[in-house]
């Protein structure tokens, strides 16, 4: 069964494919489950609310705000958008970090390890749940990455 596949590859290679978004749903919310595969940089608020990151330099004073400073600089112009869920951010956001968002809140800690993080792949392994079909797919200058994909 080709779901088991992107699982199976999640928990062989944890560094190479870090997120898994298995959809659950059936029907037409339930397009396509998407393993993020390569990651090239990441983000994050950890819980004590210190900034960190790997492959990008942190520039604001915030996670929020550095968040969209990276966004900024990497986003591509529609027109030459890569294939569907390849180099797009998944961002975890936690309640902890609505402070940001709202600075009078005065939240407990819920005592996670993050409160967000954003983690940037140029890759993805795709299963389209309609038809079963399962692809890769990267963007342009990442796709000498497929060939670490297609030898799992």
């Amino acid at each position: 069964m080709p779901g088991t596949v992107l699982r199976r590859l999640a928990a062989r290679f944890p560094e190479r494919y870090p997120v898994l978004l298995d959809s659950a749903a059936v029907g037409p919310l339930s397009r396509a489950s998407v393993l993020a595969a390569i990651p090239r940089a990441a983000l994050w608020l950890d819980g004590q609310g210190r900034l960190g990151s790997e492959g990008v330099q942190v520039r604001g004073a915030s996670f929020l705000d550095a968040l969209e400073r990276w966004w900024l600089a990497e986003r591509t112009p529609p027109q030459e958008a890569g294939p569907p869920f390849a180099g797009r951010p998944l961002v975890f956001l936690f309640y902890d970090v609505a402070h940001e968002v709202e600075p009078r809140l005065r939240l407990p800690s819920s005592g996670l390890p993050w409160q967000a993080f954003a983690l940037r792949t140029p890759c993805a392994v795709v299963h389209e749940l309609e038809t079963g079909r399962v692809y890769a797919v990267a963007e342009r200058e990442a796709a000498g990455a497929l060939d670490q994909i297609a030898v799992d």
